[in-house]
Formats: structure tokens, sequence, C-alpha cells
């Protein structure tokens, strides 16, 4: 028997927890090696003075590791808390493990003799924000599984907004459609305490954790919000509080009756007053937050029209906000650092205001619908849009993205992160996630020649399917600072896969070529020329039936689970390729009982496999840009998600 005797060099919690992962995953990879921990260990494990780790600009923010381990003897150190979990975990990684999706069945572990083991890196992350937003359809454990799967990553930043996610909790536990699950209320008593543990998950891991965003425009009226556009309580806006609010054609009322979508009258240095005040609350309760993100509200076109507000552009009274923000946070000797957006009618750069005190803030540039054919670097074209008040539409293809970004940077120096969306929405228009997977690792490796020291993506957490392959692209560029997509691509194959790695990836690559995302996103027009490829797309998943029904029984566990996927994936890419043949032909009635299906197959998938894929996300993306590509007359119930005629 080989024995591994552990020190820990630090009494952090998260030094505890990467020693714990450290004897679980190494009784993965050699069970008959046993690990014990001691004071004196030959392997030490945590933060020292004594162990060299690459220098870094500030320790607590900027991740470092340091391994050197052989023959069961050595360390594994970080330049914070974190960083060692990360370094046990690239421990791991050295010696042939993979992390492939959320999930103890996303953990690839072969075999190793743990006496041979000889592992050296030395190495800093080369961005030094590197999160994840919570998204979506979830649940509880979902939330636990991308928390838990974010530092195997090396992501440092987990960014739960609103004052809860109701909005995912009532997407997952409240869904009607699923063909397994009871629909269920999941009050806010629950949801409360579901927020208190998925805390200490991430206070475990010693990730990053940012809050709020849009949720403080509700607070102000009394609504503690954790939901997207939905329908305020009625009488939530008071007689006394409705000079608060941006009048709009003359009323001053809740835009589309939910209070996060609702503009304030910013003019008016008492609805200022009250959003800062509401900030400043909340900084004083969460003292444990480092990171507050203070956002405006989430819809555009409702911005005031009063004859305080309708000749300053919203961005001026954004920065006035900001310096009464840091003023009083100041005065209370509180530290907390505050995240600034550039977003929707918030791309425009002040004109009179500036931030006094660039040191307390970052700016977040959101690009919101920017198109995903091409790399954010390449979206410099077309005339910058004039400010028109209340006409916000959204980008063109020709939006010139990094020209927002440019005019906010000449004003402010200091760190600026991208909130961008590439796995929330448009990685549904790629089935494979290989196309995804490519401009999101581009993208990441652009970071710095385009000013931006960091990514906070926006997705979904359910994504085993769709969008785990492009979040391991993108972890790798944000950690590396380049890119290797082929390269990367086929390691994440092998470990996915084994054996039959090449044959999967020939597969899935014919369903990229039917289901081309350009074709789905209604930039390249098809005929029926492109029906050869539909049909050889279906005869290659054929052909492929055999491969796949070898590992459905395979004896590794999360091999086979990567094959029950792949089943699932590859029947849902058949339907849609049916779907999309019917299209080409301009068949609507068949192309009508094939959507039927499809929307069947998501929530089948959903049911069997909770962590595979997002249906609702899905289902959402379809139909409202997809579907109308080709079917421009369907009209589709948004709530139930049916097709109307």
């Amino acid at each position: 028997m080989q024995i591994w005797t552990v020190t820990r060099t630090d009494t952090s919690e998260t030094t505890r927890f990467a020693a714990e992962e450290f004897s679980r995953l190494m009784k993965k990879a050699d069970p008959s090696a046993k690990v014990v921990e001691q004071e004196n260990g030959e392997l030490k494990i945590g933060l020292s003075t004594e162990l060299p780790v690459p220098s870094v600009k500030d320790a607590s923010l900027d991740d470092a590791i340091s391994i050197d381990v052989d023959n069961m003897r050595g360390y594994i150190t970080g330049s914070n808390e974190r960083s060692v979990l990360f370094a046990v975990y690239r421990f791991f990684a050295e010696a042939g493990a993979s992390f492939i999706r959320p999930g103890r069945d996303g953990e690839i572990v072969p075999a190793v003799n743990s006496e041979g083991l000889k592992i050296k890196v030395s190495e800093a992350a080369a961005s030094r924000y590197r999160g994840i937003c919570f998204e979506g359809s979830a649940g509880y454990e979902h939330f636990i599984d991308i928390i838990d799967f974010a530092p195997k990553l090396g992501m440092n930043i987990i960014f739960t907004q609103l004052w809860r996610p109701t909005f995912a909790f009532n997407r997952w536990y409240g869904n009607k459609k699923s063909p397994s699950y009871i629909p269920s209320e999941f009050s806010e008593r629950a949801q409360d305490a579901a927020v208190c543990e998925y805390d200490a998950e991430i206070v475990r891991r010693g990730l990053n954790h940012h809050r709020m965003g849009h949720g403080f425009i509700p607070s102000v009226l009394g609504e503690e919000s954790g939901t997207w556009h939905g329908i305020s309580k009625e009488g939530l806006l008071r007689e006394e509080d409705r000079e608060l609010v941006a009048m709009i054609n003359g009323e001053r009322v809740l835009f589309n009756g939910s209070a996060v979508d609702t503009s304030f009258c910013y003019g008016n240095p008492k609805a200022r007053r009250a959003i800062v005040d509401e900030v400043v609350k909340y900084a004083e309760a969460h003292p444990e937050t480092d990171t507050l993100h203070f956002w405006l509200a989430d819809q555009p076109n409702n911005q005031c029209e009063c004859e305080l507000c309708r000749d300053t552009l919203p961005s001026d009274f954004y920065v006035d906000m900001l310096n009464e923000l840091d003023e009083a946070l100041t005065k209370k000797g509180i530290t907390t650092g505050i995240v600034f957006l550039s977003y929707l009618e918030l791309f425009w750069t002040p004109k009179r205001a500036r931030i006094k005190n660039p040191e307390r803030f970052m700016l977040l540039f959101a690009p919101i619908r920017r198109p995903y054919e091409r790399p954010l670097s390449a979206q410099t074209e077309g005339e910058p849009f004039p400010f028109s008040r209340n006409k916000w539409k959204n980008p063109a293809s020709n939006f010139s993205a990094l020209h927002y970004l440019n005019e906010w940077k000449k004003l402010f120096d200091g760190e600026c992160i991208l909130f961008d969306y590439h796995l929330m929405w448009d990685m549904y228009n790629d089935i494979t996630g290989v196309e995804t997977g490519k401009l999101l690792g581009l993208d990441m490796a652009e970071l710095e020649k385009n000013g931006m020291c960091g990514m906070i993506s926006c997705q979904g957490v359910r994504l085993g399917i769709v969008g785990a392959l492009p979040m391991y692209l993108m972890a790798k560029a944000l950690w590396n600072g380049k890119t290797e997509p082929e390269k990367e691509i086929e390691e994440y194959y092998r470990a996915t896969y084994g054996e039959d790695a090449d044959a999967c990836r020939n597969v899935l690559d014919e369903i990229r070529a039917a289901l081309d995302p350009n074709v789905l996103r209604g930039i390249t027009r098809v005929n029926e020329a492109h029906l050869e490829r539909c049909e050889a797309a279906k005869k290659a998943i054929c052909a492929f039936n055999g491969t796949l029904a070898k590992h459905l029984r395979d004896k590794d566990f999360s091999r086979r689970v990567s094959y029950l996927y792949l089943a699932e994936q590859l029947h849902l890419a058949e339907l849609l390729i049916d779907f999309l043949s019917a299209a080409i032909k301009k068949d609507d009635g068949s192309a009508r009982k094939i959507w039927s299906n499809v929307l069947t197959s998501i929530g089948e998938i959903e049911a069997l496999y909770p962590r595979a894929l997002d249906a609702f996300e899905f289902a959402l993306v379809w139909h409202r840009h997809v579907l109308p590509v080709f079917f421009p007359d369907w009209k589709i119930d948004y709530d139930s998600g049916e097709l109307t005629m």
C-alpha cells in the first residue's frame, strides 16, 4: 500500500477542503493508496511563506499555482487559498484527469501509480477575473454543481444576481411541461435557505462572490426581486413614491408592470438618493461582500422624459450616483468594491460627469445581443449609433461594440471586465458546441488586446450537452491567455469519449455541417442543395449507432454517462435536421409536427439527465430567434411555448 502523508500548511476552510479533495481524487486514481493527514507529512498542501509561488500583483485577486511533487513528497500551494484548490485540481489534471462537465460524473480520473507520479508546475493565470453568472432554469442542486465545477476549471468568481434566483427556481420547480416532474412552488423561505447553502459552498472553495446587479431599484419600492421582467405585486408603487419613477408619455408607472425593468427619474435628487441609500444599506448588511454590482433597470426605452431628465444622458446621472455612493460608503468606512455597467442606454458615455474615485470601481462591459458569428475584436465596423431617448433597438449586424467600450475607457482608466452571453442564448444555435467554443476561446484570448482583464460569463448552469465543451475552451483561454482550439477540442473529446473519440467527432462534425449555426441565425440562406448535408448527417448518425450501443454499457461510469448524453444529443439533432429539411422544402405542416416532437424531446432529455440540457432556454432561443428565420408567420405563445396557429 502507498501512503501519502499530508500536512496542511494553513488553517483556512478552503485549504481544508483542498486537502479533502486531494484525498478523494487520489482514492479514485489509486484505490490502493492511502492518504493520511499528520503534523509533519511529506506532502505540504496550503499557503506558506516557505513555499515558492509565481509573483503576482495582488495575491488576494491574482491566482498563481505552484506544484512540485515527486515520489509522494513535495508541495501543492498557491497565491491564495482558492489557488491552493486550483493547484490540487491541476495536480490531477497533470496526472491525466479531466473535468469535462458539472457533477461527479464529469470527473475523468484514470488509474495511476501513486509512487510514480512526478509533477512540477509553476503558473499564474493570464486573466485576473474569470467568472460565471447564474442564468437559465435551475434548481438548488444545479447551482451547487456549477459552484463545484468552477474551480476545477480555474474559474474564480461566482456572480449571483438579484436578491435570490427566483427566476431560475420558478422555471425549474414550477415547470408544468416536464414529462416526469410534478410542478411545485419553491417558497421564498426555501429560496433564502438555498441561497445560504450555496453561499457557504462558494466560501468553502474560496471563490470571489459577486452579488446583486439589477436588484436595487425594486428594493427601493419594497420588492426584494428575484425575477426577470415579472409582474410586480399590485400596489407596489405607492403614491408617495410615484415621483421617483421615470415619466414616459406623461405617466409615472412601472414599466411593463415590473419594478426590475423600471427606470427612475434620475434627475430628481430624491430618487438618486433613495437608490444610493439602498445600495449602502445592502453593503452594511453584507460586510462579507467584497464586490457589489450596482446596475440600473433591465429594460431599455423607459428613460425619464421630464424636464429634469430629458436633456441629460442616462450615463451622466449614473456617474452622479456612483460618486454619491462612493461618498456615502467612504463616510461609513465601507471598502466594498463597486462594479458599474455599460449596457443598453449606458453604452453611451457621460458628457459632463466623471468618476471621482476610480479605485473604488470596475467597469463591466455587457454587449447585449452582439453578433456571435465573429469575434468581439472584429466588431469595430459601422458608424456608432447616436443616443436617442427611448428609441433603443437591438444592435444591427454592423454594431460597433468596441467603439462604446473604448469611449468609456477614455473616461475611466480603472479595471474593465467583459460580461458576455455566449453560453446563455447563442449556444443553442450550435448543437455540437464546437463553433461556440472556438469563438469563446478566441474572445477570451483577446481580452487584454481589447483592454479588458477578465470575463464574467452570463450563462445557464445545466449545459452538459451543448455548453460544456465551450465552457472548457473558455476556461482554458482565461487561464492561459491564448487559445489552441483544435488541440483543446481533441483533448476534450479524448477525455469524454475515450477510444472512439474520432468517430464521435466525425458524426458531430456532420451534424454541425447540416445544422450550421449561421443557417440557424439566418445569416446564411439555404436552398434545396443543403438537403444533401442534412441527408449526410442523418446517414452518419445511423452508421454511428453500433459504436454508440457499445458504449452505453461501458463499465466506466463517467464514460457511460458521456455516451448516454451523446445518444440524446444525436436524437435531438436528428429531429432538428428533419425540421430544417421541412423548412427548406417550405413544408409547413410537417415542420409543425416535427417541432412538436422537438419540444417533447427536450423535455424528455431534461427529465432523464437534468444537467444535460436547459429545455427552457433552448425553446426560448429557437422560438424567438430561429423559427422566425424559416416561418416568420408562425405565432408563438411565449409563456406556454406552444404554436398558436
